[in-house]
């Protein structure tokens, strides 16, 4: 081992981003399972929105997707290979999965009638969840407060104490802070969540997308970022041809699926494993197998 980077006694940490199930994005538990298996992860934070609850938010819920209680049964049914992969977990307290528990004290429900997190999500009993943890003198937490590309060194300068967070999802990085007496990082994770779905619609005309990637902290001193490798869904200025023929491919796509009658649309969409609502028009349909086949 280099002098420069010697090895320290501590935890080998995973930090799980923001996964807003039942929108995880298609391959996120295979690469983060992976990215566990590099690093000889022993110790994992989930940074918090684990659930979405699009339904029970304050802005406009989409009347074509998921009520309530059949957005949690799917989050539930798509957490459970996470619950069996991770069967020890801290978790940090978020916007989203606490959503439920704004709407209560909203609406004046006493906190005795509610449910713990770890009962209504149907978690592992070694689940816990806070405000903050701390493995190693670094501290992890949702980040809600804080936005923008240093959101993790900020919230890491407010306490002169490495940090890492989750909640921005279109950044993702390590930066460094020294002082006289101390060198500290923060660390925004990034997201695991599917901007293509219903849930993500907000942000359609954001120039910034989502950065798909998961974090590791290695004995409290070495951050590290690793990202998805998304293949063609990320086109470069260095292949502009790729681009144009990208671009011709979902003009035939497009073509192609305005021809099709809405059993052939369902069938398709049934095929390529996209969930929807029965209920939904014929456009929406449409719309949504084509986004799907140019993913």
């Amino acid at each position: 081992m280099s002098m420069y980077r010697p090895r320290k006694k501590g935890k080998r940490v995973l930090a799980i981003p923001d996964r807003h199930s039942p929108f995880i994005l298609k391959g996120a538990f295979q690469f983060v399972r992976e990215v566990a298996k590099e690093f000889k992860c022993d110790e994992f934070v989930d940074v918090g929105d684990e659930v979405e609850q699009h339904a029970l938010g304050d802005w406009d819920h989409d009347p074509d997707g998921y009520s309530a209680g059949h957005e949690l049964k799917k989050a539930i049914e798509d957490l459970q290979e996470w619950y069996a992969e991770y069967p020890n977990m801290k978790v940090c307290v978020s916007n989203h999965t606490s959503r439920v528990y704004r709407q209560a004290k909203k609406h004046g429900i006493p906190v005795a009638y509610l449910k713990s997190y770890n009962e209504w999500l149907e978690a592992p009993k070694n689940y816990a969840w806070a405000d903050r943890w701390e493995i190693d003198g670094v501290q992890y937490i949702h980040g809600d407060h804080y936005s923008g590309p240093f959101a993790a060194l900020k919230a890491a300068e407010k306490s002169r104490q490495s940090t890492v967070i989750g909640h921005v999802h279109s950044y993702a990085g390590i930066n460094w802070s020294a002082s006289e007496r101390d060198l500290i990082f923060g660390m925004n994770v990034g997201c695991l969540f599917d901007r293509h779905q219903y849930a993500a619609d907000y942000g359609k005309k954001f120039p910034s997308k989502p950065v798909i990637s998961c974090g590791v902290v290695l004995y409290g001193v070495e951050p590290h970022i690793i990202t998805m490798d998304l293949g063609s869904k990320i086109v470069t200025v260095k292949n502009p041809k790729e681009i144009v023929k990208q671009n011709d491919q979902i003009l035939k796509t497009n073509a192609i699926v305005a021809r099709l009658d809405r059993d052939q649309i369902r069938t398709k969409l049934d095929s390529l494993g996209v969930q929807y609502i029965v209920k939904t028009n014929t456009d929406k349909l449409r719309k949504l197998l084509c986004d799907n086949f140019k993913r």
